[in-house]
């Protein structure tokens, strides 16, 4: 991306960003100075805003993007099968950060005990 867009993103605090050209194609723009493992999960984000029809920023628009990205790079049920004992392993695992792997460790025990109502953005 230009300098002028990484500022642009830089200054919302953002990691990346899809735009869809007049020609209907879409460019995905992420920060190639972020680590390997945030870079898959940007490009991810950003696919999810695309596939699930985003037209403007949102809070809702960044959970369900958030969700999907977690969901497409560690699947529940492949948690599940893996045997990762705990997040850390399950970054290595799954080349998540260890942010990620937290979240997505914890919605993996969730959905083990069926104990939490299924959020929107999760449908």
């Amino acid at each position: 991306m230009s300098n002028e867009t990484l500022k642009l993103l830089r200054k919302a605090a953002s990691s990346g960003a899809s735009i869809r050209n007049e020609e209907g194609i879409y460019k995905i723009f992420y920060d190639d100075s972020d680590s390997p493992r945030r870079q898959r999960f940007t490009v991810m984000h950003e696919i999810g805003h695309i596939l699930l029809g985003h037209k403007q920023d949102s809070e809702y628009a960044e959970k369900c993007a958030n969700y999907f990205a977690s969901y497409a790079l560690s699947p529940t049920p492949l948690i599940s099968l893996s045997g990762c004992e705990d997040y850390i392993e399950l970054a290595d695992k799954f080349f998540i950060s260890l942010f990620s792997a937290s979240i997505a460790f914890e919605r993996c025990g969730k959905w083990k005990r069926f104990s939490r109502k299924v959020k929107a953005y999760e449908t």
